[in-house]
């Protein structure tokens, strides 16, 4: 996965056994309320993750069987909010959660299984750049209060990052990770301006590099690992 291997090493390494962990399911991308009925998002980030996870010689199941399995699972408890005050029956939540773990190691071998979401967050800015979870991003527009802001100031602009967890059959977390993605707003004049929903999460570059932010240390976690 590393650029300037040789080639040789490179085969060498993906027929050698992995040690610990050997496959994992994955959920779908989790995104906020504004991209969840955007598909193209969550199709690109769903193929980067599975695209890494088997570069690194994981077997993956998909996140289509791993939803199979947790709807047939909810659907046969009757779902899992209560149905006259319509709050979350965390024991139903939970019996499901277990389940799901438990027939993907049955039924696919699934040692684990990873959850990405991505959020909001706020990334702190101090001069004319914005670093935050792994990346660096330019504030926006110079001039105006943006220039003082950015100039001698600090404080937070809106971003968005991806997270990634994975938890073992018993439902314990062996891994959690980040990686930024790009800033949400900018400044322009004197003010914070939303970049357009539209034009998020499209940066190609952006997106490939947040994955392996958030999934790069993985591999090194898992190894030794075998579940419960």
């Amino acid at each position: 996965m590393r650029a300037g291997w040789m080639l040789a090493l490179a085969a060498g390494l993906a027929l050698a056994p992995r040690q610990g962990v050997k496959t994992i399911a994955v959920s779908s991308i989790d995104l906020p309320r504004d991209f969840a009925n955007l598909p193209s998002p969550r199709a690109r980030f769903d193929s980067l993750i599975v695209s890494v996870l088997r570069g690194e010689g994981f077997t993956v199941v998909s996140a289509a069987a791993s939803e199979s399995i947790w709807v047939h699972l909810r659907d046969s408890m009757g779902g899992y909010y209560d149905t006259y005050t319509g709050k979350l029956v965390e024991a139903k939540w939970n019996a499901v959660h277990l389940g799901t773990l438990r027939e993907l190691r049955a039924r696919y071998g699934a040692e684990a299984w990873l959850h990405p979401d991505i959020e909001f967050v706020g990334a702190p800015f101090e001069g004319g750049k914005v670093k935050w979870h792994g990346v660096e991003q330019t504030s926006g527009a110079p001039g105006g209060v943006g220039g003082f802001l950015f100039g001698t100031k600090t404080g937070s602009v809106p971003a968005l990052s991806l997270f990634t967890m994975v938890e073992d059959s018993a439902g314990k977390e062996l891994y959690s990770g980040v990686g930024g993605i790009e800033l949400a707003a900018r400044i322009v004049g004197d003010r914070f301006v939303d970049v357009p929903r539209l034009a998020l999460l499209g940066d190609g570059g952006r997106n490939v590099a947040a994955v392996h932010l958030a999934l790069d240390s993985l591999p090194a976690r898992l190894a030794g690992k075998t579940g419960p």
